[in-house]
């Protein structure tokens, strides 16, 4: 899969070393980092991402991929590409330890909520089996980045509602323990 940087105006991604944690590409002229979860079926409401150990790590480190959701049809054409940035992402996205018959047991994966993050977190790179311009899509993408350059202090606490054009990086509430989810 050839991808461009929506950080900067680089046209390819480098794919990452192989079992990089929680990291599938990367920029190599800016350094942002991505993690692609491809799936056929889409669901507005969450996304089953990488090891909570790992993607914890990446979020202490400040080193947290912006994810890519890419859609398939079943004759493997991509259908969607949404592109969410990095700064919509926070340590409570955890979920329970597999059961003690699973094949990996102990693992602790974690849920991204779709549902949870707002639009201006969703960014179209494909739109039902259409490209959107690359213009766009790195101007929507810078708009969004600027968030991350709120100061976390400033940033905890408050609501998104109560922010002017989105949110922090510390924006616990979009991502919730899976167990809730199930309940639901």
């Amino acid at each position: 899969m050839k991808l461009y940087c929506p950080a900067c105006d680089s046209d390819q991604l480098s794919q990452s070393k192989p079992n990089s944690q929680a990291v599938d590409f990367m920029c190599a002229k800016c350094e942002q980092l991505f993690q692609l979860k491809s799936l056929r079926s889409w669901n507005p409401r969450k996304i089953v991402d990488a090891g909570y150990e790992a993607m914890l790590r990446a979020i202490r480190a400040d080193r947290t991929p912006n994810l890519l959701v890419l859609q398939y049809s079943s004759t493997w054409l991509i259908q969607n590409l949404l592109l969410i940035p990095r700064v919509f992402f926070s340590e409570s996205v955890m979920r329970n330890p597999l059961s003690s018959q699973a094949r990996r047991v102990g693992w602790v994966g974690c849920n991204i909520l779709l549902s949870q993050i707002p639009d201006d977190g969703k960014i179209a790179v494909v739109s039902a089996g259409v490209p959107v311009l690359k213009r766009v899509v790195r101007e929507e993408f810078s708009r969004v980045k600027r968030l991350a350059e709120i100061p976390r202090r400033l940033g905890d606490g408050l609501s998104m509602s109560s922010m002017p054009s989105g949110g922090s990086r510390n924006l616990d509430f979009l991502c919730k323990n899976s167990t809730n989810q199930r309940k639901t």
